[in-house]
């Protein structure tokens, strides 16, 4: 009951956290970057995660005793929000690599076209391989049954584990070991030419800003690896023992997984919302606006009590002309 109170909590702050993002890419134009395209559908889909992947796992474990319609909708979309949380994560560095480590702008590197192809690449390439399952899944009664599972759905785990978690987390880490290592030297340069105190302040706080973009992402990744691996590995387990080991684990130890599976949901936006300095600064825009209107409101409120009060003393000057004609 408390594991369930708490899913429900967490899945609320995903839902307000992941439409924060959203709200602020909407609002402001400078968050529109070609980075900050994957992080807002990063964002959706971690908006997936609270909307609907939670309501699922709780409707599965609660309301259902057996595998039933909920469970088989809410692995469906844990694969796939496990897929695509990892492609958009691989983008995310392919970009830093290039940026950084190549010196090409994202304009330059990406056109609009081709960001909507990348986006709509990670959404949809997870999704078929999510739905596939449905390929050996038969329903009888209202009820799915699985079919084959001692050798298709090992075979299905194992793809899914080194083809769309191990490969892309491989290609992640050697591009950003590459970018931190281009950061660190570009570092030495600067420090050499602290002569130039103008020029070497612009391009410390420049690297500053790229060191701090990068290990936030580099985070997520950690994230990331922290919340899915165990579920990639149960899942694994569960096929090829029948549950057997896993039903050794403790209930604890359970929760612990699947509250690590959606911690990444929720970490991630915090991470580059409040840590990342473009968002840092639409945040701060956003509340100097509100302020400044708020105050604007206040000071404009006494002039026009004061004009309302000028326009009452006219009327009952009018008024007591008219009485005396």
């Amino acid at each position: 009951m408390i594991a369930t109170f708490l899913l429900v909590l967490m899945a609320v702050f995903i839902v307000i956290i992941n439409c924060l993002v959203a709200f602020l890419v909407w609002k402001k134009k400078v968050l529109r970057s070609p980075a900050n395209i994957f992080l807002t559908s990063l964002a959706c889909l971690d908006f997936l995660s609270g909307s609907c992947a939670i309501p699922l796992v709780i409707a599965c474990t609660v309301l259902e005793a057996d595998y039933g319609p909920r469970c088989l909708s809410m692995d469906l979309i844990s694969r796939m929000l496990s897929i695509s949380a990892i492609l958009h994560l691989l983008a995310i560095a392919v970009e830093r690599y290039v940026v950084i480590v190549r010196h090409v702008k994202p304009d330059d590197f990406f056109s609009l076209k081709k960001y909507i192809v990348v986006v709509s690449a990670v959404w949809l390439i997870p999704s078929c391989a999510s739905l596939i399952q449905l390929s050996w899944v038969e329903v009888k009664d209202g009820a799915p049954q699985l079919l084959f599972v001692s050798r298709t759905e090992i075979i299905y785990d194992i793809v899914c584990i080194f083809g769309f978690v191990c490969v892309p987390l491989l290609i992640i880490i050697v591009a950003y070991v590459k970018v931190f290592c281009v950061l660190r030297r570009h570092s030495k340069e600067i420090e050499k030419q602290a002569m130039l105190f103008v020029s070497y302040s612009r391009q410390q706080r420049h690297k500053l800003k790229e060191k701090r973009a990068t290990l936030i992402y580099a985070s997520m990744i950690g994230f990331y690896i922290i919340g899915w691996f165990p579920y990639f590995l149960i899942s694994l387990s569960i096929d090829l023992d029948g549950g057997q080991m896993v039903a050794t684990i403790p209930d604890w130890v359970n929760h612990a997984f699947l509250f690590c599976r959606f911690s990444s949901s929720l970490v991630d936006p915090i991470l580059y919302t409040f840590f990342k300095q473009d968002f840092k600064e639409a945040i701060c825009s956003i509340r100097r606006g509100s302020r400044s209107a708020s105050s604007d409101t206040e000071s404009s409120m006494p002039s026009n009590a004061y004009g309302n009060a000028i326009q009452l003393r006219c009327m009952r000057h009018s008024a007591s002309t008219i009485v005396e004609t």
